[in-house]
């Protein structure tokens, strides 16, 4: 924000795990999963005689071991991914991921005293779990470099048929790591479809060019691939936020031109810890009101967050992000931008297609109020007294 001010972020941690001891002397298998009655997406299996002290020297006894898994899965848990989902390719050039999850791991010695590094650990990442198979022959290991935020690749994938203790063979993505320090790691793919969705913030509901409001918090979350690849499990992938200034903000996403709900996108606003409201779409779908005309926004499928549910907050909105066609007119005014239409987004006239939150006018207040009995004592003021 070139002219200053402060910005309210709310910081989501997931409780660290409680420890479990392993024996050093055995193989050790722990499951990377956090959703009930669903297989885990992937599991770690530390050898024997893998973990040594941080000198080098081997080390012989029970650990304890606390792996905490933000699974993408559960979509409670994407506001707590921590850092952009970002690297640097070859060419310095810095790039988004799209998660299948991340898991940070601590090891030490039985007393909790002396931390414990482990070599030669294996990654089993059940290939069920990615049903977008160009994903499968893309898919690494990362780890995050706590000084750059960004992400640094620690490994390939190889797919093997394996059968996992008294479960049928599968085929699972297997990667190699050595963990030597504290440090948060990622299974993930590189993703190029990207693109831009432009959303402001106003003063009300009259939604006027000089009620919008700078400073908003706008985030939004990457769900995975659904309609368009209908065998996925809904999850979310990626987590991004912009603020927004005197034209908006434009939040990246991941996008499709060929199949429209292959991507969607959860999208919420929030200024000074207050949430904004979303514009309503049932039971009345006002195009005009929403921001964005026919036909291209029934192509997006935009839902606020109580569509289904009239007793759920109306602070959100999800839409489908169908990459807009070259070829089609009423497309290329926005709300969703082409990747290399940045500049065009931030720069878009009031009159261009956008999406809206608003803050709700209103006496927000509610008083406890207590009855007053002129026969009773206890309810008389001074003036009584008197």
């Amino acid at each position: 924000n070139k002219k200053g001010g402060s910005v309210f972020h709310e910081v989501h941690l997931l409780r660290r795990k409680e420890p479990v001891i392993l024996d050093s002397a055995i193989t050790n298998q722990i499951s990377l999963g956090d959703v009930e009655n669903i297989d885990p997406i992937a599991e770690l299996e530390i050898p024997p005689n893998s973990f040594y002290y941080q000198n080098g020297e081997l080390y012989n006894g029970k650990v304890k071991a606390s792996v905490t898994f933000l699974d993408p899965r559960n979509i409670s848990t994407a506001t707590a991914a921590q850092s952009d989902l970002n690297f640097v390719n070859e060419e310095g050039d810095t790039m988004p991921l799209r998660s299948y999850g991340m898991f940070s791991v601590d090891f030490t010695d039985e007393k909790g005293i002396e931390s414990l590094n482990a070599g030669a650990v294996k990654v089993y990442l059940d290939s069920t779990q990615v049903k977008m198979s160009e994903h499968l022959e893309t898919m690494k290991l990362w780890s995050l470099n706590p000084e750059t935020g960004l992400w640094e690749e620690e490994g390939d994938f190889v797919q093997a048929a394996v059968r996992r203790g008294k479960r049928e063979e599968r085929t699972f993505l297997v990667g190699n790591m050595e963990i030597r320090e504290r440090r948060l790691f990622n299974l993930d793919v590189p993703e190029s479809r990207r693109c831009y969705v432009k959303v402001r913030a106003y003063r009300s509901e009259r939604f006027l060019p000089s009620e919008q409001i700078e400073g908003v918090v706008v985030n939004l979350i990457n769900m995975e691939p659904m309609s368009g690849f209908s065998s996925n499990p809904r999850a979310w992938g990626r987590f991004d936020s912009a603020i927004t200034g005197s034209n908006g903000a434009c939040l990246p996403a991941f996008c499709d031109d060929t199949t429209p709900d292959a991507y969607s996108a959860y999208v919420t606003a929030t200024l000074g810890g207050e949430e904004l409201e979303a514009i309503e779409s049932s039971p009345k779908f006002n195009p005009n009101k929403i921001g964005v005309p026919q036909p291209y926004l029934n192509k997006l499928n935009y839902r606020r967050s109580d569509h289904d549910d009239h007793k759920v907050k109306k602070t959100a909105f999800s839409i489908n992000v169908a990459k807009p066609s070259p070829n089609v007119a009423e497309e290329s005014n926005g709300p969703v931008y082409a990747y290399d239409k940045l500049q065009e987004c931030e720069e878009a006239p009031y009159s261009a297609a956008h999406f809206r939150f608003y803050r709700v006018e209103g006496d927000r207040y509610d008083f406890n109020t207590i009855s007053f009995n002129e026969d009773d004592p206890i309810s008389w003021t001074a003036d009584y007294l008197s």
